[in-house]
């Protein structure tokens, strides 16, 4: 009977098998009670080379059977897959190119965006950190009372306005918001220098008409001091609130990341060895090794023997 897809079942390819092992007065349940009945010992080598002879003819006549059963059906198979092959080829090398060129831009747009947002960070930093520079140098210069201290504090502000690499890309920023607020430093030095002067007056013999005089341009100085500290707050206040930094932001498109999977990559298999042992296979490579011994064997020079951690023996079979 011929087997189809229609009868296929795998009773009836084991009872056509069946039959080529009668053909050959072969049978599963009389090889079991040869095999029960065989005594393993010296006095019955031949009986037991008999048998296992008679199990090799066994399992031939059973792979012959499956060989030719099958043959076919694998023709049929093979059809069908290079069939399709000759459309799921070259769909699947489109679509392996097209992914490979959409990953790298999505990538390559994702790695921008990430700068983008690095950008927009430290801008953010630079700007906190300049709007402090600008508010501490107001207030140190609202509160001195000295030519000596302006003077003191000038001195920070050239040094902090001349660190080209503390404020990077905002070097000029920074500059140009400090300007705005250093002609305050002059007015108010212009009004200190009044004030200590009438500090020297104080102690010289006046009339009444001049002592007066200089109660009243005293608290004049007193009045521009306080106008001059609220002056220079408002100015500050002012280079604050204009967060002057701007920068062309850009827009990128929406990427849907379909999954993320965590990947790695070996950059050292040495030290990956040594450092993580589970983590590497080390295994004998066993198709050169055998190359190996054909090699030295062709050469008259096999032995048994053991070289560089492989060992070369004789191994005997007896059925």
């Amino acid at each position: 009977m011929e087997l189809t897809t229609t009868n296929l079942t795998p009773e009836l390819v084991k009872n056509q098998a069946v039959v080529d092992l009668l053909k050959a007065e072969i049978t599963l349940q009389g090889l079991y009670d040869a095999d029960s009945k065989i005594v393993y010992n010296e006095d019955n080598l031949q009986a037991i080379s008999d048998h296992i002879a008679k199990l090799k003819k066994a399992a031939k006549i059973v792979e012959e059977k499956r060989v030719k059963e099958k043959e076919p059906f694998v023709k049929g198979g093979k059809a069908v897959d290079d069939g399709i092959k000759l459309l799921s080829t070259p769909i699947n090398d489109i679509l392996l190119s097209a992914s490979n060129k959409y990953n790298k831009l999505c990538a390559e747009m994702l790695d921008r965006k990430n700068a983008e947002d690095r950008r927009k960070a430290e801008a953010a930093r630079v700007m906190n950190e300049m709007n402090t520079a600008i508010l501490t140098y107001s207030e140190k210069i609202g509160l001195s009372q000295t030519n000596k201290e302006l003077t003191d504090i000038e001195r920070l502000m050239n040094l902090d306005s001349g660190n080209s690499k503390k404020w990077g890309e905002f070097y000029d920023e920074f500059r140009s918001r400090l300007d705005a607020i250093r002609p305050q430093i002059l007015q108010r030095k212009e009004i200190l220098k009044e004030w200590a002067e009438t500090n020297r007056n104080a102690f010289e013999a006046m009339t009444d008409e001049q002592e007066f005089e200089m109660l009243e341009k005293r608290e004049n100085l007193e009045t521009k001091l306080s106008e001059s500290s609220q002056s220079l707050q408002n100015t500050a206040a002012n280079q604050v609130i204009q967060n002057s930094v701007q920068t062309v932001e850009q827009v990128f498109p929406e990427i849907d990341i379909k999954r993320t999977v965590w990947d790695y990559e070996v950059v050292d298999i040495n030290l990956l060895q040594r450092s993580f042992q589970n983590l590497v296979k080390i295994e004998p490579d066993h198709a050169n090794i055998k190359a190996f011994i054909k090699t030295k064997k062709s050469a008259g020079t096999i032995k048994e023997e053991t070289i560089g951690g492989l060992r070369i023996f004789k191994k005997l079979s007896f059925s």
